[in-house]
């Protein structure tokens, strides 16, 4: 029998995985070639200043910290380092270079982030926590429960299995170790 707690659990992991699906563009001519042509990268030098909003829960992987910052120019990628501590709706001061991104193989990653948006790319510069609090309310007060969430299955499952729930539930796969994916896979 499903007691009322699991209920509200299964109800707030549904509510996240609908609202994660509607944070993204769902429009079909978004996968056209010629979508958004009128876009150009950014490209300012090193030591450039900008500010900025961070608009999504931080990605982490194995060796960096990927933020997606809204200025006033568009949306920016940052990659800086990942035990620094940032969250979504942060106020940040950025100095450093944006560049257009390189090529990822055969894949055309820079006409990809045109369309979602991207305006540009910076790696590993010089930020700095201006203020919390600037994101909108309903968004801060999820990745607040996620981050509440997170907690006790971190406590209370050995890795790497929970790691594996972490990655299941809440999209972290960065967590699970590298020979544990390797056994899975």
């Amino acid at each position: 029998m499903i007691g009322k707690y699991e209920i509200y659990v299964i109800l707030l992991i549904a509510s996240l995985i609908f609202l994660d699906s509607i944070n993204k563009p769902l429009c079909a001519v978004c996968f056209l070639d010629d979508y958004n042509t009128k876009e150009t990268f950014i490209e300012r030098p090193k030591g450039y200043t900008f500010e900025g909003i961070v608009e999504s829960d931080p990605e982490i992987t194995e060796k960096s910290m990927k933020l997606t910052i809204r200025t006033a120019q568009g949306r920016i990628l940052v990659f800086t380092n990942r035990h620094q501590e940032f969250s979504y709706g942060d106020y940040v001061t950025i100095k450093g270079a944006i560049v257009k991104p390189e090529p990822l193989g055969t894949f055309d990653y820079s006409s990809y982030l045109l369309r979602e948006g991207v305006r540009g790319v910076s790696y590993y510069p010089k930020i700095t926590l201006v203020e919390n609090g600037h994101g909108f309310p309903l968004w801060t007060l999820l990745y607040g429960i996620k981050e509440k969430m997170r907690e006790p299955i971190l406590q209370g499952i050995p890795e790497p299995h929970g790691a594996l729930i972490l990655a299941m539930t809440l999209g972290e796969d960065w967590r699970i170790p590298r020979s544990f994916q390797e056994s899975l896979i």
